[in-house]
């Protein structure tokens, strides 16, 4: 309020100005980040930087809880859900995860936890760019 009591009109955004990040984004994005980057560093499933990653893909979930934030599918297809390894090669080129195929399914297995993952196959979907 101005000193005449009056609420001062919003100032006007310009038409190239985003809107800021939320907050959750960005603290999930850069725990997402370290958890990779820490996931990349490990030589075996239970030395210092693969512990570190499990840790802060946990707390990248107790945040997306808490704010009730949905993940985008790559984010969530990336890890396992149960003991939240990040399914990408350490330097040992290892990447944690077995990968089986059927004709209408790919079912993904965790070797730390033995959790198996399915998910829908469709060979014949289309991009909205192939469709064209």
């Amino acid at each position: 309020m101005g000193r005449s009591g009056k609420p001062k009109p919003p100032k006007p955004q310009s038409i190239n100005q985003h809107p800021k990040p939320n907050e959750t984004s960005l603290r999930i994005s850069f725990l997402q980040q370290a958890a990779k980057l820490m996931a990349e560093k490990s030589h075996s499933k239970n030395d210092t930087p693969s512990l570190l990653s499990k840790l802060y893909m946990e707390e990248l979930n107790e945040v997306r809880n808490i704010q009730q934030t949905l993940l985008s599918k790559d984010l969530r297809r990336s890890y396992c859900r149960y003991c939240n390894r990040i399914w990408i090669p350490d330097q040992s080129g290892e990447n944690g995860i077995d990968v089986k195929i059927t004709k209408d399914r790919i079912y993904r297995k965790c070797k730390d936890c033995n959790s198996m993952a399915s998910f829908v196959r469709n060979p014949k979907y289309q991009s909205r760019n192939e469709k064209a």
